[in-house]
């Protein structure tokens, strides 16, 4: 019986308000895709007629922050459905009061391949309907009830004309969970109406325009209280005579423009501001005929049409914004932007299902008969049996290449679950398969068999015989965790694991869900999880695993030494699997004094009182250990940190006996700000079984400070422009420098506050060119000093200039393809500069100061030679540098635009 889902939608409901807590969501581009647009206008003078049934609606954009949106599960509602979840909420203006007509909709989607395939292994397919959109009441207030699938995503919508729209996204939502979003202010925005022309004055038909909003990185930090945004992308298509109308208010600020297959000529930004008004740009883009361009055909070696082939050119464009996909006649074409190389370039092809291919020639721009043959995968047959020989009918296939030997045709293939169903007499098909070496799952349904062993196969010219997969029965199995004294270990994890290799799983080893072991490095061990439980109170927990089959068994915690013991076979023996785990050292002490840990936890975006939720847990300070052994490191606890109790106390359990550094892990309620590493505070020497070791943290030398800066470009302010921060910190014990990073944009005055770590910072200005997309990026000379918890004030000026190389190689020819640094003795950073272009010239802004140009020799230019250069000196993170020679110095003086010869020698290859 399948899966069906009840979806009933009640508009105009007050729910009780829940405490909630925090589910960790992704951000997605919302937009709703409801016709309802008999929305309330709420502005005061934007008057514009919006049907909402444009078909505009925006692709996933998750090129923005991770939302959260705060929902706890709850006791099931009264109700005749006792799995219902309820969304409530109340649309408000900026001064409370309630606005009614709001447009309410709610949107479910599959989460993920992993959840849905784990959920289809014993369900049948899910069938879901969004249910109907609701309005909003006289008092603003409204409630969506529905049945949500566990391998689901959601997202709400919330649309009023001349309103910004809004939207929240959960992951998963429970059956019975109440979501609360309390009032939900709609700011008052724009409206945008426009048309797109060529340069030659016609009409842009069937443009899609898309506008993304430039996020502003405000001084003030995310309001972690809010959990529905304003949406912050849209796409809208021209007319047949190239008008369009955004369907949805747009909100203050900076909206960068981009026209697909088009390239902008002005405006590449449009500035939103002034609310409730209807703004009004024409976009003008290149005609189509002054356009250079390749263009060709992707067939298979049967001479069909290949859809949805991915094309692209090698080196690659400077302007590329998307991957070209070829229609449904095979078709494509590679338009070239005002900062693409002239070439020559090797185009490529790729699709699910055949071998990638690559043209013989070298091709230019303006060549139009290019033909690319991809070569169809092979079909083999897959025959699934017991031991016995027996058909095993019900199961799904998962093939994808071995890994480490994936080549990018290879590497085409997910490893999503195929043929999943029935299969009479065990047996099932898998087509497009290119050569090489794979790896073959099997998923069968239901409980009563298992997944089989890591089970490889080759598919050569002649393609591959059949592939025969025998499945072991399930097998269940008690381990009882205990102590040395017999007293029983609950709340410890206890892992079933089954090696991808001959060679044996211990702690360290590297072990996947599912079939993301895919990804594990070439020859590098790793383990598949079979099963995974917690122990209850007797110290038991019954694990599933395969009958005859070696699995190796880790118990890792918490509260005691993580073991692990290979060679167990759950059908082999009765009873329980008995294990006994040493009790470990105990690491305890506290942070302090508790008024600072007190900012730390506010600094992190904790609530003041009250339970917090897992996601702003995991931000609370808190401790872990850490050890080098040779190239791996260790840390204690394996995941995570030991979070430290109101009081500033903790107590690391179960410590494995030997040397530790003690680290100091805190986090920032600021998504641009991130730390490289913990702090290392203490060094713990010769730690004992048994051993109680105890270790105090002064955090004076630890509290972030607010850092204001004044920018200053070329003696003018530099408002409304992104600044990268780059702190190093003092050593800590182990002699290690944190390093934290953070981006920030300025105001109108050129001006930034931010809260910063403790560390020596220097600032780096990046500015677009709108015309390359490329960022330059200019290094203020000065530098400020930031201590623990003193605010510190600084102007970071740069002095700058357009800079002109004309590259030549040592016999005076123009060169066209090759990369150059610049770099100076106290920038911690070189700088690379664009490829020259046709002219074999580099234009760039630079700060003043002396510089020293480096180029990358011949030799290395060719990519494959430059990986294999890196390999063999994986160790050395600055070996790039053995690949780059000295060509000259410049002096760069400010305000004034500046020519240089820069001649390549001979000894690097040109």
């Amino acid at each position: 019986m399948k899966y069906v889902l009840g979806v009933l939608a009640i508009a105009l409901g007050l729910l009780a308000w829940f405490a909630f807590g925090s589910n960790d969501a992704q951000l997605f581009d919302l937009e709703s895709n409801t016709a309802l647009r008999e929305d309330e206008v709420v502005g005061d003078s934007l008057r514009a007629e919006r049907d909402g049934g444009s078909g505009n609606e925006a692709e996933p954009d998750t090129t923005h922050e991770v939302r959260e949106a705060r929902a706890a599960p709850s006791a099931p509602l009264a109700s005749e459905e006792p799995r219902m979840a309820s969304i409530v909420g109340r649309c408000v203006r900026a001064d409370g009061q309630p606005v009614p007509g709001c447009v309410v909709g709610l949107r479910g989607w599959s989460a993920n391949q992993v959840r849905m395939d784990a959920w289809l292994k014993d369900h049948d397919e899910v069938t879901w309907d969004d249910p109907a959109a609701v309005k909003t009441g006289a008092d603003g207030r409204f409630e969506i009830r529905f049945v949500p699938p566990n391998p689901y995503q959601f997202a709400l919508d919330v649309r009023n004309t001349a309103c910004v729209d809004l939207c929240a996204h959960w992951q998963r939502i429970e059956e019975g969970q109440s979501i609360d979003l309390g009032d939900i202010t709609l700011p008052v925005g724009a409206g945008l109406i426009g048309r797109v022309l060529t340069t030659k004055g016609g009409p842009v038909a069937d443009a899609r325009l898309s506008l993304r909003w430039q996020d502003p990185m405000t001084n003030a930090g995310v309001d972690r209280r809010r959990d529905i945004t304003p949406v912050v992308s849209h796409d809208v298509t021209t007319a047949t005579d190239g008008t369009f109308e955004v369907s949805s208010a747009l909100q203050i600020g900076t909206w960068n423009l981009h026209v697909r297959e088009h390239q902008i000529v002005e405006p590449q930004t449009i500035e939103i501001g002034a609310v409730g008004q209807i703004e009004r740009v024409d976009v003008l883009v290149v005609a189509e005929e002054d356009i250079e361009k390749m263009m060709g055909v992707v067939v298979d070696d049967r001479g069909v049409p290949v859809e949805g082939a991915r094309v692209y050119a090698n080196p690659w464009l400077r302007s590329v914004r998307y991957i070209n996909e070829t229609g449904r006649d095979g078709a494509f074409t590679i338009r070239r932007g005002p900062s693409d190389q002239v070439g020559p370039f090797t185009i490529h092809a790729s699709a699910e299902g055949y071998e990638a291919a690559k043209t013989d020639d070298s091709c230019a721009w303006g060549a139009r008969d290019l033909r690319l043959v991809l070569r169809r995968g092979a079909s083999v047959e897959v025959c699934v049996r017991s031991k016995s020989g027996e058909p095993i009918e019900e199961y799904g296939v998962r093939v994808f290449a071995k890994p480490g030997s994936a080549s990018p045709s290879m590497g085409m293939r997910p490893a999503d679950v195929t043929n999943r169903g029935k299969h009479e007499g065990g047996l099932t098909t898998v087509t497009g398969l290119v050569r090489g070496p794979h790896v073959l799952v099997i998923e069968p349904s239901g409980r009563t068999w298992q997944r089989n062993s890591w089970h490889e196969f080759v598919v050569t010219d002649s393609g591959a015989p059949r592939q025969n997969v025998v499945l072991q029965p399930t097998i269940e199995r008690v381990v009882r965790v205990a102590r040395a004294d017999g007293e029983a270990v609950e709340g410890t994890r206890v892992q079933l694991v089954q090696s991808t290799s001959k060679v044996p799983v211990d702690i360290k080893t590297p072990v996947f869900e599912g079939t993301n072991f895919m990804f594990m490095s070439p020859g590098a061990n790793a383990g598949q999880q079979v099963d995974n439980e917690v122990t209850d109170e007797r110290g038991e927990a019954t694990l599933e695993g395969p009958a005859e089959t070696v699995l190796a068994l880790r118990v890792l915690g918490p509260g005691h030494v993580p073991v692990c013991q290979n060679d167990v076979v759950l059908d082999r023996g009765d009873g329980p699997i008995e294990i006994v785990v040493p009790s470990g050292a105990r690491v305890v002490g506290t942070l302090g004094p508790v008024e600072l840990l007190e900012r730390l936890r506010r600094e992190s975006g904790l609530p003041v009182s009250g339970a917090s939720s897992a996601a702003q847990a995991a931000r609370a300070p808190g401790v872990r250990l850490e050890r080098k052994d040779g190239e791996s490191t260790e840390h204690f606890p394996i995941a995570g940190k030991q979070a430290c109790e109101p009081d500033g106390s903790f107590a690391i359990e179960g410590v494995p006996p030997g040397t530790w550094t003690l680290q100091l892990l805190t986090s920032s309620d600021d998504r641009r700000m991130y730390t490289t590493s913990g702090v290392a505070v203490a060094q713990i020497a010769g730690l004992t079984d048994g051993e109680t070791r105890k270790v105090d943290i002064d955090l004076t030398n630890h509290l972030r400070s607010t850092l204001k800066a004044r920018v200053v470009l070329d003696g003018i302010a530099y408002a409304n422009g992104l600044v990268t921060l780059v702190g190093t910190g003092n050593r800590d014990v182990s002699g290690q420098q944190a390093k934290t990073w953070s981006t920030v944009r300025t105001d109108g005055d050129g001006e930034f506050e931010q809260l910063v770590p403790p560390g020596h910072y220097r600032a780096t200005l990046q500015i677009q060119d709108p015309s390359t997309n490329r960022w330059d990026q200019l290094a203020a000379n000065e530098s400020v000093i930031v201590n623990p918890g003193v605010p510190a004030t600084v102007t970071f000026v740069v002095q700058s200039a357009t800079v002109r190389l004309v590259v030549r190689d040592s016999s005076g020819k123009k060169v066209t393809s090759v990369r150059i640094i610049a770099e100076r003795p106290y920038d911690e950073q070189a700088i690379w500069l664009a490829e020259p272009d046709d002219e074999g010239v580099i234009q760039t802004r630079l700060p003043s100061g002396t510089w020293m140009l480096r180029v990358r020799c011949a030799d290395y230019m060719d990519v494959q030679k430059f990986r294999q250069f890196l390999t063999r000196h994986s160790g050395d993170p600055d070996a790039w540098k053995l690949t780059m020679q000295d060509v000259r110095e410049i002096q760069v003086a400010s305000g004034r635009p500046a020519e240089f010869r820069v001649d390549l020698p001979a000894s690097a290859g040109f």
